[in-house]
């Protein structure tokens, strides 16, 4: 009865950005977010939730602060988890790796799962596109989730991509600028 709470609750959220990005009105808060800090906690909800899968985590060892607002990032990173873990279900290692430049962060989620032919790829971050094939029409969605990723990422000025070959996985490839060093950053 939790996921079944946990997942129309997500769905209500969903819809609720979906409007107010259309609108232009979805609103961001300006905070100093920790990605390192709040990925953790991010993976921590999610493997609670599914305790089949492992979410290996591999940070950096550079800070990853960023500017921006802490809950939809936090949003972006559970969508993206939970579509590993929903397109992997025979798959139960899911890897994520933080890496830093001097210039941008890459938070990286990868799977194992049944992957996404190269011809449907470029379409996946389109608003209520699924890519549906035979395999995938066991799966639930609305193809909301990935847009909405997609236009929070591109706000906070970053940038999201994805590599997948059918039946390897496929492995989401999400990248922030990092603040100029010595810019003081906002509190929060």
């Amino acid at each position: 009865m939790e996921t079944q709470l946990n997942a129309l609750t997500r769905l209500v959220d969903e819809l609720l950005d979906l409007s107010r990005i259309q609108a232009g009105k979805l609103e961001y808060a300006q905070d100093t977010v920790d990605l390192s800090e709040m990925l953790e906690e991010v993976v921590d909800m999610i493997q609670d939730m599914h305790a089949n899968h492992t979410i290996a985590v591999h940070h950096a060892s550079s800070p990853a602060v960023i500017v921006g607002d802490r809950d939809r990032l936090a949003r972006v990173f559970l969508n993206v988890l939970s579509n590993a873990i929903k397109y992997a279900p025979d798959a139960p290692l899911i890897d994520v790796a933080l890496t830093t430049s001097l210039e941008a962060v890459t938070i990286s989620v990868r799977d194992q799962g049944i992957g996404l032919p190269r011809e449907l790829q470029g379409r996946i971050f389109e608003r209520f596109y699924r890519a549906v094939t035979p395999q995938q029409r066991a799966f639930p969605g609305l193809g909301m989730g990935l847009y909405i990723v997609a236009e929070i990422v591109k706000h906070h000025g970053g940038t999201i991509r994805v590599e997948s070959e059918k039946k390897k996985g496929t492995t989401f490839h999400v990248t922030f600028p990092l603040p100029p060093r010595g810019k003081r950053l906002p509190e929060g």
